[in-house]
């Protein structure tokens, strides 16, 4: 008799039970469970899932040892839904490990067999119902009975030892004795929460609304789901940034668009010069029409011409000498804004300062969009953030939310794990093959992937980094590949493609001539460098399940630390791509790449032929070490699909 099972949910979990893991529609959820019996025996562990009240989905989570249990279920709707672990004797399972061990010393006895006659014939009265269970049955009779006949244990180890017939009998015909383990709490997101090809445009660049909307056959040609819009809001003119960041201001610089509010409006409002409501409402549903969603930037800070400062001065902060506190973030100053005190004296100001957010967020849904990038999240109070998104997602459980964090890895996943759908990384200066292994694999831990979802940008408006800085196209071609193939959530800012390299000073990562700043003009219409291998990444993102599923990749062996080599894996349709990345964007690098048991059991196969999706080229890969050449001049790595041809 078991005195008790001890559990332990590894994921999905947050670090904090009160906040629920994450999921997302048809993204394959990995649950991992320890779990181990007083005394010690064997067990069947599954997960009882309820997505929809009173129906009950049920997941076997597979042994891997050492009292660590796997298994995947895929969420079907958005919602909240509730995961609980359960666990039993598994008598049978115990029994055939038992004969195993008896067979191997050459003890098996006739009685051994018996006790699993005497176990099945149990099962089979209690269960008579079962028809399934039945026909199991029948199959390990019939095993026993030719056993008899031929004296073969062997076989007839073998047959009772089969997966399908072992899970079964054991999960259905011999639970001895019922444990539940802790609920977990989960919020299935819509699929676009966990996937998506992002692509950041400023519109006054390109003409307002109608420019855009004349750009969207060649941003959709080009395989983005998503278009980021910098803030669209009236701007500022006291302090109003020149070029370059600029403390003067000509009459004709357009200023910074994260310095929001003038005479004209606030956060709800529209810069003038970029077109009307009706225009923006239509240009929202002209993406659709092509399968893109705009998405807006939530940036919570104000222009000192903000109507907000006027009729709300408790809003906001004011020096000893009366005058408004600007933002900083040493050694950056923004001196054409003021942040947002979000805790004001009074608590009638505060709940009208939150309500009046949400009202904006609220605004903007009603037009039409349901994804928001937020600027710089970890400078407003979590509580807050908690709030409002719990808040939204009451109404609008599609709503997704970036959020763009780039500070202490703390508080990045407490942002996470409070309900930002996906998050800013550091990425961007993650450049050797060490360091990229080292922290995509913490990313991918079971217990990050629970709450923290990463987009991968290779640059931004305000980062410019690494190997980019006058790199050579090569450079950012590699970054692309990286990006987009190593998680299902990937951006760039749209002088990427151009590879605009140009720092403001040879140190720095601010871009010289910044867009932040000035307008930009981009012959879109001829196309930037890296157009053509956009097209073809996004197309295999588009292709593949496997470059679709949020956390999902492992590392493989490579003789050279130049190329980083890895899988990415789908486990419920069993897709697989292989990525080779060519880390050195100035030299040919050659090494070879083992491919071992998880390759093998992944692909179905020793040896298959490939297909390389960058270069149209076909190979041989089989089991062991495969030869591999990359000249950054015409490609940054091999993106390889399964050509199905087994060898």
């Amino acid at each position: 008799m078991i005195e008790s099972i001890v559990f332990n949910v590894i994921a999905p979990k947050t670090r904090h039970s009160d906040l629920p893991a994450k999921g997302a529609v048809a993204q394959p959820l990995r649950i991992v469970v320890d779990a181990a019996s007083d005394p010690h025996h064997g067990l069947m562990v599954t997960a009882e899932i309820v997505e929809t009240p009173g129906l009950e989905q049920e997941v076997r989570l597979d042994s891997l040892g050492n009292d660590r249990y796997i298994g995947w279920w895929t969420p079907s709707k958005i919602g909240c839904a509730t995961l609980r672990v359960v666990g039993w004797h598994d008598q049978f399972g115990d029994w055939v490990d038992g004969v195993n061990k008896k067979l191997d010393a050459g003890t098996l006895e006739d009685v051994d067999l018996q006790v699993g006659e005497e176990l099945v014939a149990g099962a089979l009265s209690k269960r008579k119902q079962a028809s399934r269970g039945s026909k199991l049955t029948k199959r390990f009779v019939t095993s026993l009975a030719k056993l008899r006949r031929s004296g073969s244990y062997g076989e007839f180890v073998e047959a009772v030892s089969s997966a399908d017939l072992r899970a079964e009998l054991s999960q259905r015909c011999y639970a001895q004795r019922v444990e539940h383990g802790e609920s977990v709490s989960i919020l299935v997101e819509r699929e676009r929460a966990a996937y998506g090809s992002w692509y950041e445009l400023f519109p006054r660049s390109v003409g307002g609304f109608a420019g855009v909307s004349e750009l969207l056959p060649h941003i959709a040609g080009l395989g983005f789901d998503v278009l980021y819009f910098p803030p669209i809001h009236p701007i500022g003119i006291r302090n109003r940034k020149g070029r370059n960041n600029s403390l003067h201001a000509e009459a004709d610089d357009v200023g910074s668009p994260w310095a929001i509010g003038s005479p004209a409006g606030g956060h709800d409002a529209l810069e003038g010069s970029l077109g009307t409501p009706e225009e923006f409402q239509r240009l929202v549903r002209e993406a659709k029409g092509f399968g893109v969603e705009v998405a807006l930037d939530l940036a919570l800070q104000c222009s000192l011409d903000h109507p907000w400062i006027v009729d709300h001065p408790s809003w906001f902060f004011f020096r000893p000498d009366g005058s408004l506190a600007t933002a900083e973030n040493p050694p950056k100053r923004y001196e054409d804004i003021v942040p947002i005190n979000f805790f004001p004296e009074h608590e009638s100001d505060r709940v009208a300062l939150w309500e009046e957010i949400l009202r904006i967020v609220r605004y903007w849904i009603s037009c039409g969009v349901t994804t928001f990038r937020v600027d710089n999240p970890h400078t407003k109070p979590i509580g807050f953030w908690h709030w409002l998104l719990t808040s939204v997602r009451k109404e609008s459980p599609e709503v997704v939310f970036l959020a763009e964090a780039f500070t202490r890895p703390r508080v990045m996943e407490a942002l996470a794990e409070i309900g930002f759908s996906q998050s800013y990384t550091y990425f961007t200066w993650r450049e050797g093959s060490d360091e990229l292994r080292e922290y995509v694999s913490s990313l991918y831990q079971p217990e990050m992937v629970s709450s923290f979802r990463a987009n991968l940008w290779p640059n931004t408006p305000d980062i410019l980094a690494g190997s980019l800085r006058y790199g050579p196209p090569a450079a950012f071609a590699l970054r692309l590949l990286l990006g987009a193939t190593m998680s299902s959530l990937y951006g760039i800012y749209s002088g990427f493609e151009f590879c605009e390299n140009q720092p403001v000073t040879p140190m720095s990562e601010e871009y010289a001539n910044s867009e932040k700043y000035e307008l930009v003009r981009r012959d879109y219409q001829s196309g930037g460098q890296l157009d053509d291998l956009i097209r073809t990444v996004n197309r295999a993102r588009r292709s593949h399940r496997a470059l679709q599923v949020y956390g999902t990749l492992e590392f493989l062996p490579c003789t050279n630390p130049e190329l980083l080599c890895y899988l990415r894996f789908d486990p419920a349709s069993h897709d697989v791509v292989l990525v080779a990345v060519n880390l050195d964007a100035a030299h040919v690098q050659e090494g070879e790449i083992t491919l071992g048991e998880s390759w093998i059991s992944r692909v179905g196969a020793e040896a298959v032929e490939v297909h390389d999706c960058i270069s149209g080229e076909h190979y041989l890969w089989q089991t062991g070490q495969n030869y591999i050449r990359l000249d950054p001049a015409h490609a940054p790595g091999h993106l390889i699909e399964i050509d199905g041809n087994v060898v």
